[in-house]
């Protein structure tokens, strides 16, 4: 099963930007209960993209984030547009098919695969941008057009670190997000009858953008 541990490394940084961008307020998915917001009308799933589906489910942009404001961050960071491009842009670079299997793991309304799907797709998007940021600090440049593109890859690295964050925010909610020696890096645990916010947003995810 996928761990819903997080590096102590990753969160700390992610806590950083976090509060850069005023995430922490509002960075968990602000999931309606059925008695609270109706579904949208059926809607085929099938015409968003895996890029469409990051998009909004990360970011709070793009078609899904309008269609399914419920399950989306609409209001956890103002990333700009441009920075998601090149964010994105790299993921395709290092993984080719990687939006392609996201977008079938996300619309599967299988709970394990789309649980996977979020915690691979954070992975990648940390990777990807850091990997590409190493490439800009060995040329000794980030003006020049390079792997960020025309993009500083700082703030394609803090793109990737607001993906982050939605993860450990869900995760953290109700349980331990992170073991580490250090116990300030330990969140305390409620109720083990309670669901995780992950898997609220998880299943969310299930029943609205089930192809």
């Amino acid at each position: 099963m996928q761990t819903a541990k997080l590096r102590r490394s990753h969160l700390a940084s992610a806590l950083a930007i976090a509060t850069s961008v005023t995430v922490l307020a509002g960075a968990a998915p602000a999931i309606a209960s059925p008695d609270q917001a109706a579904r949208p009308a059926t809607v085929q799933t099938a015409r968003f993209s895996g890029e469409d589906l990051f998009r909004g489910l990360f970011f709070g942009q793009g078609p899904v984030a309008t269609t399914f404001p419920d399950i989306t961050h609409q209001q956890q960071a103002r990333v700009r547009t441009d920075v998601v491009n090149e964010l994105v842009s790299l993921m395709s670079e290092s993984d080719p098919a990687f939006f392609s299997r996201f977008a079938a793991d996300i619309r599967s309304g299988d709970r394990y695969r789309i649980r996977s799907a979020l915690f691979t797709a954070h992975d990648l998007a940390d990777s990807s941008a850091r990997a590409a940021a190493g490439r800009t600090a060995t040329a000794g440049s980030t003006t020049a057009k390079g792997p960020c593109g025309w993009t500083a890859c700082a703030d394609v690295v803090a793109a990737a670190e607001v993906a982050i964050v939605v993860i450990a925010a869900a995760v953290a909610v109700v349980e331990v997000a992170v073991q580490t020696p250090d116990s300030a890096f330990q969140e305390g645990a409620s109720s083990g009858s309670q669901p995780l916010a992950l898997d609220i947003w998880v299943n969310a995810i299930a029943k609205d953008l089930r192809a």
